[in-house]
């Protein structure tokens, strides 16, 4: 009957992605539980569960993967082939989309608009060097590349491939520092706004870059490039000069009317959401962002953000989002670095990748803040937050044929 059972949900969607929703919830709850106990983010339990969960661990059970997380389960009588995990992906990344408006909602646009001046300069050094040491470091990187591929093996452009190392030594895990954040309740302080800035500035001008490098692979010009970066720019230039005055304004409207949680306004302001994420992820800029500026861009008279963010709070970050972190470690699989050299290889790669980043922080940050030297460390180790959006970056390459498979990459 067992057998049964699970030949059954093996068979329908449904009950299959209801299944691998439970055991990720579970098993996140306890070990982010437990990290809290250590006085650690929950987030680094979460990720951990997922990397458990994934083939790293458990996977290497027999039978474990086929049964969980099945890529060809057989649905139905026609016995088409079903790809359970791009279902859990896609379900994981609304979540970030949902929290990304979250956190838009809820940030402080007045304090954020007073720091920029401080932002910008450390934001800007905190991606011109790391993209620097990338640059060089794709020099050593293409030799690996190369070595041991078969005679008729076409290397990838190298413009290309110099700007998605740049590109993807610069990155910061803004969903994950903004959880990271949330977590330690240091959101609306000055380390967590300062911090949600430069990552922001960070963030964009990085996937700018990789635009570039993509354009440079698929026509070998970074003219598709830059005129997505323009469009991108004149898109959030429009949802905050055109549509934030806009919906304050039918904000106000409708509360004279007693309507301001009407439903029907709500699902409009849902739409917007879902429409801007769609927008920004068809212009190259993720739609984690399209979710943040979309929040951004919510009326703020009285307590309405806040108000919006509770109804949804508490199943965005308490079912959505550890989905999203342990997704990121049922992705990986460290079994991949099968020897010593590709062990020192990404071993490399992280140390390059941190010291890049950290150093040019730390040391703006003391120039332009003018804060004590804690504050400067908190903040080069902030801005050296990584995760999924890293490793969909790494995806992005692997797609445009930037990076061979043979240099293994978590």
């Amino acid at each position: 009957m067992a057998t049964s059972l699970f030949l059954s949900v093996q068979q329908d969607p449904l009950l299959l992605f209801i299944m691998q929703v439970a055991l990720t919830l579970a098993l996140t709850r306890i070990l982010g539980r437990l990290f809290s106990y250590l006085h650690q983010p929950q987030v680094i339990g979460e990720i951990i569960a997922g990397i458990i969960l994934g083939p790293s661990v458990l996977g290497r059970i027999p039978g474990f993967t086929a049964t969980v997380w099945p890529t060809a389960a057989p649905i139905g009588a026609s016995g088409t082939p079903y790809n359970s995990t791009t279902t859990f992906y896609v379900v994981a990344n609304m979540g970030v989309i949902l929290f990304m408006f979250l956190l838009g909602c809820e940030l402080d646009q007045t304090l954020l608009a007073r720091q920029w001046r401080r932002s910008a300069p450390i934001a800007l050094s905190a991606i011109m060097f790391p993209f620097g040491v990338g640059a060089a470091a794709s020099v050593w990187l293409e030799q690996v590349n190369a070595e041991g591929q078969p005679p008729d093996w076409q290397p990838p452009s190298s413009r290309a491939f110099i700007l998605f190392m740049g590109a993807a030594m610069s990155f910061t895990a803004f969903p994950v520092l903004a959880s990271l954040l949330s977590s330690a309740g240091l959101l609306a302080a000055p380390i967590g706004i300062q911090a949600l800035s430069c990552a922001a500035i960070d963030d964009v001008l990085a996937w700018c870059v990789l635009a570039l490098a993509s354009s440079f692979a698929k026509s070998g010009s970074a003219l598709l490039g830059l005129y997505t970066t323009l469009l991108a720019a004149a898109y959030v230039a429009f949802m905050m000069v055109l549509v934030k005055p806009l919906l304050a304004l039918t904000h106000r409207w409708l509360a004279t009317k007693g309507l301001a949680q009407n439903r029907y306004y709500l699902s409009c302001l849902f739409l917007l959401m879902l429409a801007s994420a769609f927008t920004t992820e068809g212009l190259g800029i993720h739609c984690f962002f399209g979710g943040f500026v979309a929040g951004l861009v919510m009326p703020t008279e009285g307590n309405f953000a806040e108000e919006l963010a509770v109804r949804m709070e508490l199943v965005v970050t308490e079912v959505f989002l550890p989905l999203f972190f342990a997704n990121s470690g049922i992705r990986t699989d460290l079994g991949s670095l099968s020897s010593a050299r590709h062990w020192g290889i990404t071993l490399a790669i992280i140390c390059i990748a941190c010291f890049a980043k950290f150093t040019p922080t730390c040391l703006v940050s003391k120039l332009v803040t003018k804060r004590d030297w804690r504050f400067c460390v908190a903040m080069g180790l902030l801005m050296n937050t990584r995760g999924l959006v890293e490793v969909i970056a790494l995806n992005i390459g692997l797609s445009m044929v930037s990076v061979l498979c043979d240099l293994e990459v978590i």
